[in-house]
């Protein structure tokens, strides 16, 4: 028998085994009404789901994610009673008129496909509480967005739109995230937000901005506004009549004034000002000297060049926290660089700890690596000698660190971000590396600038995954291959952690069974292996998990705490002969 037939063969008996695998589940669900198809490689969207008889359980919760289904049939509008709809990581181009017919539909999950658009019917939804839409190519919202006037929680990042459509009435709108994206006017439409009663959370990252409207002034309950990383020129001081608002990012703007009526908040706890090279010296000496009257605020986040055009004037202002950035015009990405000295040694580029942790963004403060390493700060303490500096890193645009030029260049794609990481990584000898999800991607992409890497629930094969961004399939094999590339080349001691879904696993054991291959071929040339660590939690959030502990802060310190030790064997470091440092070896 010839390898075609054997393959052809062996093919058949895989598709008899997944139409029975999704026959049981199909029938399992007659009972219960929910239905999970998540990660079964399907092509195709089952028909027979809408086989249902009178007899059956109606279906309301329908998960078919992480396959690579291309068409959602019309019937999908027969299923009237759903309440949650799960299309994430498949190939849609675009989803049927009929989802319209869905009145009972409160949560529908569709990020990581290939949309242009949503149809104006999913307007008539009006029971959606939750609509997830990132990474995808949409370039406008349905004109009728405002009727879904119960929707909670709006997600739209890493897409193409270029404007919002009139939110009107939305009076249940908690949380707006918009990051990525192309907008370049918050009051066209005329939007005034004045209806937006219940917004607490507003995220503009990443996009084109130059002006902000005093209308979001009218957003009492908005505790939570991030418009880093746009062209704004000034900042409406309507914001001065927020009563709850506690966090405002400003960093890479075109900033030439600062809103300086902040001061008289009394609830503003943490805002950030970085790159906003326009700022000259009389503004931001003259925004310090008020902001000390700020009495909730306690950070206030300049960059180095910022701190040498004040001088000393930032010196007696506790809050202020002074790291150093790349410039606006060498278009290097976010990087953020926070000594453990913090202002002490932040404009003297020669101090350094002997470790750098960098730390990979993924979703927005998920899990918050801010909070963490302060907290790990507090654990390895601050008086024998241990020490590491930060290294913020975080892709607005949602695109696996590689940018959303579309090139057809992968490797020219993530130059910038290369580039960035090994000016600063081999300024040390040990650097470890943090990563969740896309982070956890980015950490192994880039591992050979780093001694030490613990990648959370990476996605290796983005085809495969159920997050990924909006490219073609070919892009896809190509990042998987460079991925593979650069995590087998280091010679980083390298840990994936991944909780028990068998979507994480399989993406994790991609990698670490390459690195086994590779170990085999090379004999004792290789000693390293990537390993993996598995957790009994069922969820691809596992950093966020085990952050809800201490469990997460304890895997990080005993990395950190092995990265430390090698680095003082290194002999490289300047606290190699402190009497702290002989005390952990011994010698003293």
């Amino acid at each position: 028998m010839s390898v075609s037939i054997l393959d052809d063969v062996d093919k058949e008996e895989e598709n008899e085994q997944l139409d029975e695998v999704v026959s049981k589940r199909i029938k399992k669900s007659r009972l219960t009404g929910r239905l999970d198809l998540t990660g079964l490689n399907l092509t195709e969207f089952p028909m027979e789901i809408f086989d249902i008889t009178n007899d059956d359980a109606p279906l309301t919760d329908l998960q078919i994610s992480n396959n690579r289904i291309y068409h959602i049939p019309e019937e999908i509008g027969d299923l009237q009673l759903l309440e949650r709809l799960g299309l994430a990581g498949n190939r849609l181009t675009k989803l049927p008129e009929s989802i319209g017919k869905l009145q009972r539909l409160q949560g529908l999950w569709a990020h990581g496909n290939l949309l242009k658009n949503l149809p104006e019917s999913i307007c008539s939804c009006q029971s959606l509480r939750n609509l997830s839409v990132a990474g995808n190519r949409i370039r406008k919202l349905p004109e009728n967005l405002s009727q879904l006037v119960a929707l909670e929680e709006l997600s739209v990042p890493g897409n193409q739109l270029v404007e919002l459509p009139n939110l009107g009435k939305m009076f249940n709108l908690s949380d707006i995230d918009l990051h990525g994206n192309f907008i370049e006017d918050l009051s066209a439409n005329g939007n005034d937000f004045q209806f937006l009663k219940a917004l607490e959370t507003f995220s503009l990252q990443g996009n084109q901005l130059k002006t902000i409207p005093g209308s979001l002034g009218n957003l009492k309950r908005l505790r939570s506004l991030n418009l880093a990383e746009n062209r704004i020129q000034q900042v409406p001081e309507e914001l001065r009549n927020l009563p709850v608002l506690t966090s405002v990012w400003l960093y890479s703007n075109d900033l030439r004034s600062l809103p300086k009526e902040l001061h008289k908040s009394q609830s503003l706890r943490q805002l950030w000002i970085e790159n906003n090279e326009k700022l000259d010296k009389s503004e931001l000496e003259t925004f310090i000297r008020i902001m000390k009257d700020a009495k909730m605020l306690k950070t206030l986040g300049i960059d180095t060049e910022q701190a040498r055009k004040i001088g000393s004037g930032f010196e007696n202002m506790s809050a202020v926290s002074v790291a150093a950035v790349p410039n606006r015009s060498d278009n290097a990405g976010y990087f953020k660089l926070v000594k453990w000295d913090g202002n002490k040694s932040a404009l003297d580029d020669s101090k350094r700890a002997p470790v750098l942790i960098v730390s990979f963004g993924s979703a927005p403060g998920v899990p918050n690596w801010g909070g963490l390493l302060k907290k790990l700060r507090k654990k390895v303490g601050e008086n024998d000698g241990k020490s590491y500096d930060v290294l913020y890193v975080c892709d607005v645009e949602r695109s696996w660190y590689a940018g959303n030029k579309m090139t057809g260049n992968l490797e020219e794609e993530m130059s910038k971000w290369n580039k960035q990481l090994e000016d600063t990584c081999t300024k040390y000898s040990r650097v470890l590396f943090l990563g969740d999800s896309m982070g956890a991607t980015a950490s192994l992409v880039f591992a050979e600038h780093a001694t030490r890497v613990l990648a959370f629930c990476p996605q290796v094969d983005l085809f495969a995954a159920s997050i990924r961004p909006s490219r073609s399939a070919n892009w896809m094999r190509k990042y998987k291959t460079l991925l593979l590339q650069g995590a087998l080349k280091s010679e980083a001691d390298v840990t994936i952690h991944t909780g028990s879904w068998t979507h994480d696993v399989d993406q994790a054991s991609i990698v670490v069974d390459s690195s086994e291959k590779q170990s085999e071929e090379a004999g004792a040339k290789r000693k390293k292996k990537i390993k993996k660590k598995m957790y009994p939690v069922n969820n691809h959030r596992l950093a966020l998990v085990l952050s809800e502990d201490d469990t997460l802060v304890n895997v990080v310190k005993e990395a950190f705490e092995t990265e430390y030790m090698n680095a003082i064997s290194d002999g490289t470091d300047t606290q190699k002969n402190s009497a702290a440092t002989l005390r952990l070896l011994g010698l003293a």
